[in-house]
């Protein structure tokens, strides 16, 4: 690398058809060639030219900012459909079916609580975080103590116990 790739850091198009497929990805790549734009203006010897390629770089960077504000607001959007369907999931009979499939629809509930949790006015944001964070922490919580799991201390003690009563 030469130290025009160095300050530069000149897009390819490979980096661009990448970037197609990922929004993400596509905002940053913009935010470079806006980076990149800025500091080629500054090297040009035309004020004419160097101020079309500022305002290409505020252009460019005004696409990256709405690009990334849909991606947040699909982001939101997958947490609020996310939070439904696991409060459809989530009902007396499904826990007494199904306790593994509730344990996930909790922890489903609450890492989506927590992704909009971030939204909240202080100090509720604060625990968007810890929330996100609970996920898996129902369905682990009922694999370690789900009694007719063989795979538990509580559970082969049960069975244990259940046994001698059986045996007497």
């Amino acid at each position: 690398m030469d130290v025009f790739d160095t300050v530069f850091k000149p897009l390819r198009l490979g980096d661009v058809a990448r970037a197609l497929n990922d929004p993400k990805a596509l905002a940053q790549t913009l935010q470079r060639a806006a980076g990149s734009a800025r500091k080629t203006a500054l090297f040009v010897g035309r004020p004419n030219a160097a101020d079309a390629l500022n305002g290409a770089a505020d252009r460019l960077d005004a696409i990256a900012g709405k690009i990334e504000s849909g991606v947040g607001v699909h982001a939101n959007l997958k947490a609020v459909l996310g939070l439904y369907e696991a409060w459809g999931d989530i009902d007396p009979a499904t826990i007494a079916r199904n306790p593994q499939r509730a344990a996930k629809a909790f922890g489903r509930l609450f890492k989506h609580v927590g992704v909009l949790a971030a939204y909240l006015p202080p100090p509720l944001n604060t625990y968007a975080d810890f929330l996100s964070g609970f996920e898996d922490f129902f369905s682990d919580m009922q694999k370690t103590m789900d009694l007719r799991s063989p795979y538990t201390p509580k559970g082969r003690a049960l069975r244990t116990v259940m046994s001698e009563i059986d045996n007497q």
